[in-house]
């Protein structure tokens, strides 16, 4: 009866054991991809912040201009779309980065 009792200890031990470092694992490997996602959207916020502000002080006080950035052409025409194209490439790096997480994750 005490070799019974024996094997049972160390049958339910190696599962919770098993268990225990699976699951781990796993939650580590989830916590280091919500930090690293967190991180790129909160530097996209901020580059597209600092471009969006750009735009916004480049951008002249004319009625059209409220409308959209389209219906009057300000004099500062290549300043503003070098502000666009800057934001245009922060997004495209960050689905970049997003799709390389992605691919490091969850591998074929």
């Amino acid at each position: 009866m005490p070799l019974l009792g024996y094997l049972l200890i160390v049958v339910f031990g190696n599962l919770a054991q098993f268990l225990v470092s699976f699951v781990g694992k796993k939650l580590a490997i989830g916590l280091a991809a919500v930090a690293a996602l967190t991180s790129l959207m909160v530097g996209m916020y901020a580059a597209l912040s600092l471009v969006l502000n750009g735009i916004v002080a480049q951008v002249p006080n004319l009625p059209g201009a409220a409308i959209g950035i389209w219906v009057a052409v300000p004099d500062n025409l290549p300043a503003c779309f070098s502000a666009i194209l800057a934001a245009d490439t922060t997004i495209a790096l960050f689905r970049w980065s997003v799709k390389n997480l992605h691919m490091m994750l969850f591998p074929a």
